[in-house]
């Protein structure tokens, strides 16, 4: 599976997998699942059983295989594309605008929901103060990495 990841990111994978798992093999699904998370992946319970099943060897799963359940994971993973899809659903001109008040419904009281004080904060960070937001601006900082200092 390197021939789908740049060397970078294998190091990355790499680093991370041996600080999680010591003996050089993930031993469950819970430490796959955490593993992968610390990667900003994010796969469900279900999800992470189905990599355990299919991956799992006499010890556990080693890192090549490891990089196998990253490229899969990559593959059926779009958060982009989910949350662009969730917003554009109420983008009833179809015009890459929602009402404010539509968005502050949306996110606070679906998936993980969080106060108004974030929405407001998060609102102010991708420039969309007004009564329409350009979801994909808020979408877009939503799914940027934090600043590294």
């Amino acid at each position: 599976m390197a021939q789908h990841f740049k060397e970078d990111d294998i190091q990355e994978f790499k680093e991370c997998f041996e600080m999680n798992n010591v003996s050089h093999y993930i031993v469950n699904e819970k430490s796959l699942r955490f593993t992968m998370r610390s990667l900003g992946f994010s796969p469900t319970i279900e999800e992470s059983v189905k990599y355990w099943n299919k991956y799992k060897s006499t010890n556990g799963i080693p890192f090549d295989q490891f990089l196998n359940i990253l490229y899969d994971h990559s593959r059926a993973e779009d958060c982009e594309n989910e949350i662009m899809a969730a917003f554009a659903a109420q983008d009833r001109k179809k015009n890459g605008l929602i009402s404010a008040a539509d968005f502050k419904a949306i996110m606070c009281n679906s998936g993980e929901k969080v106060n108004a004080r974030m929405v407001e904060a998060v609102l102010r960070e991708s420039g969309q103060t007004g009564s329409q937001i350009r979801y994909a601006e808020v979408v877009r900082t939503l799914l940027s990495p934090p600043t590294d200092y």
